[in-house]
């Protein structure tokens, strides 16, 4: 099962179901937002073995989608302590430069200009890496992580898909059914919340 993002088309099948009765419905209070709920929701599925953030950004170049890189970069750029030598070699001697030079220009710059975000830091940097990465859609990256067994990516993506896509006949393919009615009961659990339509 394998997507191949250069002609963004689906080759295989994946679909991963896990049996959630209705009546366990994730019990949402007010206040909880789309990452809790999609956690209660998809619980026994999110429980993987944590990648390190080094494994993640080293799964992230092979892959080389924009949304995974920037997300990556972004994260090692604003963890507090400095890659070790071996962190280092695995994400190579091009990232730690790029990835300690953007640490440095959002210090310098966060000090003159009150808006500079360290992701604005993160994309000058990496400019050209991302810029020729490729994009892929929430509902890409959900197999993506699903194959690679990335808790942190399916997490983000299934919210992004929960929040922000249709649910049309060819996404439900792409994700199966059961996925598809989970997404629809963290719809309406956070529209109970919020008591708006999602």
């Amino acid at each position: 099962d394998v997507l191949d993002l250069r002609e963004n088309k689906w080759v295989g099948r994946h679909v991963t179901t896990i049996d959630t009765p209705p009546e366990n419905l994730p019990s949402v209070h007010a206040g909880a937002g789309w990452v809790t709920i999609v956690r209660r929701e998809f619980e026994r599925e999110l429980d993987l073995t944590r990648l390190t953030l080094v494994q993640r950004v080293v799964l992230a170049q092979q892959y080389g989608v924009f949304e995974l890189l920037l997300a990556a970069y972004v994260e090692l750029a604003t963890r507090p302590e400095p890659l070790s030598d071996e962190e280092a070699a695995a994400v190579g001697c091009m990232t730690t430069v790029r990835i300690w030079r953007a640490r440095e220009n959002y210090y310098l710059r966060s000090r003159v200009e009150v808006d500079f975000s360290i992701q604005e830091a993160v994309e000058l940097e990496f400019k050209e890496q991302l810029d020729s990465a490729t994009r892929a859609s929430a509902i890409q990256r959900v197999h993506i992580s699903r194959n690679e067994n990335v808790m942190e990516w399916l997490e983000t993506a299934l919210v992004e898909v929960a929040r922000d896509c249709q649910l049309s006949d060819d996404n439900v393919w792409a994700l199966g059914t059961e996925t598809k009615l989970k997404l629809l009961r963290v719809r309406e659990a956070v529209s109970s919340v919020t008591g708006s339509t999602v």
